[in-house]
């Protein structure tokens, strides 16, 4: 399993940010799998956590003991399925959508094409607006804002990580850090 990268908190002090999420982040979803050029169906739609890589569905089968998440699409943006992530990370505090009556959250800022001007909850990192109680638009403005040194002495990172190496019998294991 690859490392993640260190993440600054306050006062210097970092912690390491799995190599999964930035994976989630970094990686190209729907494009063509260059193993699989010839074949139909070959769009990257899946993210091994394990080799944090995008594969395709022809890939799955040398991946077929690793962790893996589906990444689906919406109107040009990336999803992934709320009942999946939520076994990953703490979603709590992200608004999630019902799309073909299935709860989502988008991995990535989306776009916006005028400021917020209303009252009400609004998203942390791109000032989107938000329904009640959520504080974050996406994953990646969950993790970018989690991300950012915080001026509040009890800043709390909490993710929920998978440590088993198969997908048969998640076990989780509630990571937190407090900063004081």
């Amino acid at each position: 399993m690859r490392q993640g990268s260190l993440v600054p908190l306050l006062r210097g002090q970092a912690i390491r940010k799995p190599a999964w999420l930035e994976a989630l982040d970094a990686q190209k979803f729907f494009v063509g799998c260059c193993l699989h050029e010839n074949a139909k169906k070959n769009e990257k739609n899946i993210c091994c956590l394990d080799c944090c890589t995008s594969i395709c569905p022809h890939c799955v089968s040398s991946h077929r003991r690793h962790r893996l998440l589906q990444v689906r699409r919406y109107v040009y943006h990336d999803v992934v399925r709320l009942e999946d992530l939520e076994k990953l990370i703490d979603c709590s505090s992200v608004q999630s959508y019902t799309i073909n009556s299935s709860k989502v959250v988008f991995l990535k800022k989306r776009p916006q094409s005028r400021q917020f001007k209303g009252s009400g909850n609004i998203c942390t990192s791109c000032d989107r607006s938000l329904q009640e109680p959520f504080v974050h638009c996406s994953l990646g403005c969950k993790v970018d804002e989690r991300a950012q040194p915080s001026s509040n002495p009890y800043h709390f990172l909490h993710l929920i990580l998978c440590s088993n190496q198969t997908r048969d019998e998640p076990k989780l294991i509630h990571f937190s850090v407090v900063i004081l």
